[in-house]
């Protein structure tokens, strides 16, 4: 029996824009650029990072769907769930977790054919409301994804599309090393 875990808190206040960050440097030049998932979900004043959203790669409706019901049966229908479209893969995670920009029109990614491997970038949550998140996500029966958290660090830089493929190369590596994600995410 699972316990009754309380409401995700209520959404902040639209962020007009990401504060601009230097990158962390990386652990070694030739290991995996990963910071463990929970680590550096908040910024310097103990906010979380980024719009309250979980940015879908490669999920189809009837998945996205059931994301949906997953968080409203968590009350948390104030987190956005968004499904990444194929214009998307080209533009940094700030344009596609809303940086104030036109959204983009063009359909979701269709998982049978999307270029980049199924994923979950999660923003904005406080590493209990992502652990909640993961849980209920196990308990909805969805494939797993790769699991990521918008960080300043992968903020603005790189192509969505792009930081999938990273995170998925990164995780490899980790498993290679025994250290693996273990579905658990990067």
């Amino acid at each position: 029996m699972r316990a009754v875990r309380p409401p995700l808190r209520p959404p902040p206040a639209r962020l007009a824009s990401a504060p601009t960050r230097p990158r962390p440097p990386r652990a070694s030049d030739d290991g995996p650029d990963l910071v463990p998932l929970g680590d550096g979900l908040a910024a310097d004043d103990g906010a979380p990072f980024g719009p309250l959203a979980l940015l879908l790669v490669g999920f189809d409706a009837r998945e996205a769907a059931t994301v949906r019901t997953m968080m409203d049966g968590m009350d948390a229908s104030m987190v956005a769930v968004v499904r990444a479209t194929q214009g998307m893969l080209s533009e940094p995670l700030a344009a596609a977790l809303g940086d104030g920009a036109p959204p983009d029109p063009s359909p979701p990614l269709d998982p049978a054919t999307s270029p980049v491997p199924r994923a979950i970038i999660v923003s904005g949550m406080y590493a209990g409301e992502l652990e909640d998140t993961m849980a209920g996500y196990g308990d909805a029966g969805l494939p797993p994804p790769l699991w990521c958290a918008a960080l300043p660090a992968n903020w603005g830089d790189r192509p969505l599309g792009q930081l999938v493929l990273d995170i998925a190369g990164d995780a490899a590596a980790m498993a290679g090393r025994g250290g693996g994600a273990g579905g658990r995410g990067v």
